[in-house]
């Protein structure tokens, strides 16, 4: 019985989906896998904190703006203190920090892409 349950040509086509969409983010591009590499060289405990807060960013931005309370203002000055934890964990490492804000503008583009031009 195979009911709903998604067929191995499924995920593959998912993935070669999600693997389209990564090849049209610049500059992530070239090296979309190495992003968890290049951020792994901090402390552990920044790492983690770091990887935690940017979930919170992502949930934030994949929240419509209509719905977080205050609306978009409220919405862009907690993104800004979420980046602002990010820069704190990335301190002493001025390229990741660079580094950092291109992933998270590719990563808003690649969701806007995904969503229809709403992010």
């Amino acid at each position: 019985m195979t009911g709903n349950k998604p067929q191995k040509d499924d995920a593959w086509a998912r993935a070669s989906e999600f693997s389209a969409a990564m090849l049209d983010c610049q500059p992530y591009a070239d090296d979309s896998m190495l992003f968890i590499m290049r951020y792994s060289t901090i402390r552990a405990q920044d790492f983690s904190a770091m990887m935690s807060t940017l979930d919170k960013m992502t949930k934030l931005w994949g929240t419509p703006a209509a719905e977080v309370p205050g609306g978009p203002e409220a919405r862009a000055q907690k993104a800004a203190e979420y980046r602002e934890e990010c820069m704190r964990c990335l301190g002493g490492f001025p390229e990741l920090q660079t580094d950092f804000d291109r992933f998270v503008t590719s990563s808003r583009a690649m969701a806007r892409a995904a969503n229809g031009g709403q992010v």
